[in-house]
């Protein structure tokens, strides 16, 4: 890519932070982000988010593992954690690397405080210090201009149905023909608002409810022989 296309990667004037946090206040901020997702129900067949959450106020959290359990409310999602294979020490403290939009949004959630701060690219490289800039520096310099990408696979989602339901095949049919579409907000703003569920789309005729599995009836010992 050119130096004109990092605008389409990364599309806003931030620099970079370095904070530290307390383990305690760590999950809490992967709570707060973990509020995007909708709680999964029974009747859903999809995952839905939260309208009231702007799509750039969902973080993905690097140098961590976790899972986000939306079948429980928000504030007690995050599971599993881990760094370094150890669990989080809620007294430690861990250095986090963010930008310095979400550095406010930690002030205000009063998760983090201005002496927490211990690096600030702006302060250190001035217009350098932009995360664009250092974007290109990052490319040019360190990787020499050869970049592949890989996943981390640190995180995922679960408390959904989808492994077992008879259903999610068909539902990845029907989106992928457009045959149905998951709603928006009014304002268009936020994608995907509301799940689509087992009653609506059976009612719509779009698929066929499964029949459950009945137990099977216990069997009845043989008289015994007299």
């Amino acid at each position: 890519f050119k130096k004109k296309d990092v605008a389409f990667i990364y599309m806003y004037d931030n620099t970079l932070m370095g904070v530290n946090i307390t383990g305690e206040n760590l999950l809490k901020y992967m709570e707060w982000s973990a509020n995007y997702y909708h709680t999964f129900g029974k009747d859903d067949l999809t995952v839905s988010f939260n309208p009231e959450v702007r799509g750039y106020n969902y973080d993905m959290f690097s140098g961590i593992n976790y899972s986000i359990d939306i079948s429980k409310p928000s504030g007690s999602r995050i599971v599993d954690v881990t760094i370094g294979g150890k669990p989080v020490d809620m007294k430690k403290s861990y250095k986090l690397a963010l930008n310095n939009y979400r550095f406010g949004t930690l002030l205000s959630l009063k998760l983090v405080t201005m002496n927490d701060k211990y690096y600030d690219s702006y302060t250190a490289l001035q217009d350098k210090g932009r995360v664009r800039d250092l974007i290109i520096a990052y490319t040019q310099d360190v990787m020499k201009g050869n970049l592949t990408p890989h996943v981390d696979n640190n995180w995922k989602l679960i408390g959904t149905n989808f492994e077992t339901s008879p259903y999610a095949g068909q539902v990845k049919d029907l989106l992928k023909n457009n045959t149905v579409s998951l709603p928006t907000s009014e304002d268009g703003r936020t994608l995907n608002v509301k799940s689509l569920t087992l009653t609506e789309l059976t009612a719509a005729g779009h698929i066929k409810a499964v029949d459950p599995v009945k137990p099977a009836e216990p069997v009845k010992p043989a008289d015994p022989v007299k």
